[in-house]
């Protein structure tokens, strides 16, 4: 069996500055490559800022939600995890079907892309819940499960993640 070195990081994001809370992942992203670090996990909407999400606006939410994978955020996520060989999952808002998710993105160093919808999203009425569980390969020859904060209470959606691999 081959060992795995992952990595999770906790930073003070900034609310609606996606460019200066990339450049925080960035900066721990090539820190994590410097120890061997193969998959590297970041907070729950640290792209976007999270708390004051609850204050916007549907405009203001829709604003700083992007589409995946052809989002600037999602493409420099992916860039960087090409770069450094890192599996990369950061929290964000997405805009997919015409509805804004919670969502998280993981970017995979073979280019492939994954994104999660929290299933039990309160932050915003304007933000939808998903309907799916999230479990997937990775280039490392093992399967990853994504669940964001609040979906980990409920023992179900835990133990259905852990069914499907």
């Amino acid at each position: 069996m081959n060992q795995i070195t992952v990595a999770t990081v906790q930073f003070n994001h900034k609310p609606n500055d996606k460019d200066y809370n990339f450049c925080r992942i960035e900066y721990f992203v090539k820190k994590a490559a410097k120890s061997a670090v193969k998959i590297i996990v970041f907070p729950e909407m640290c792209l976007t800022g999270y708390w004051h999400v609850r204050n916007l606006s549907q405009k203001q939410i829709e604003d700083l939600a992007e589409p995946v994978p052809q989002g600037p955020t999602c493409q420099k996520l992916l860039e960087l995890s090409q770069k450094t060989g890192i599996i990369i999952g950061a929290g964000f808002l997405e805009k997919s079907d015409g509805k804004v998710y919670n969502s998280y993105l993981v970017c995979m160093p073979d280019g492939s892309v994954k994104t999660h919808h929290k299933l039990h999203a309160f932050e915003s009425k304007y933000i939808s819940s998903g309907n799916s569980y999230t479990v997937f390969d990775t280039p490392l020859g093992v399967k990853l499960g994504v669940l964001i904060c609040y979906d980990n209470n409920i023992f179900e959606n835990v133990r259905m993640t852990a069914l499907l691999g």
